[in-house]
């Protein structure tokens, strides 16, 4: 509701659970554009992190971050931030969805993305 606007998504507040899933990828598709055109301009400015490897793998995804900034993390911080990411977090939702209520065009960004669709 905050921010759609800025992307072309409206959204009213009486929307039907598929209207609201259909404009949140429509949200997550258009956000996700202007952050791979701003990597693409920017290159090593901007680093993208993909939320379910960050929970299926926090060392690598913490130590990537950590890295990309400069930031040295001790083994005792390091320890604490690993067990931060809920692991089921990552589990693919959309399979217990109707993914039929979304357009081919979503589900083909959604796959170009390294995500699943079935």
């Amino acid at each position: 509701m905050n921010w759609g606007s800025f992307f072309g998504v409206e959204v009213r507040g009486d929307e039907s659970d598929d209207e609201m899933a259909y404009k949140q990828l429509e949200y997550w598709i258009a956000t996700t554009k202007k952050i791979l055109s701003k990597k693409e301009k920017y290159k090593d400015r901007i680093l993208v992190l993909n939320h379910a490897e960050f929970c299926i793998s926090p060392e690598v995804e913490i130590n990537k971050l950590a890295e990309y900034s400069g930031v040295n993390i001790s083994s005792d911080l390091s320890s604490d931030l690993y067990s931060i990411p809920d692991r089921k977090a990552a589990l693919p939702r959309y399979r217990d969805m109707d993914t039929g209520i979304f357009d081919s065009r979503q589900i083909e960004f959604v796959k170009s993305q390294g995500f699943g669709t079935e």
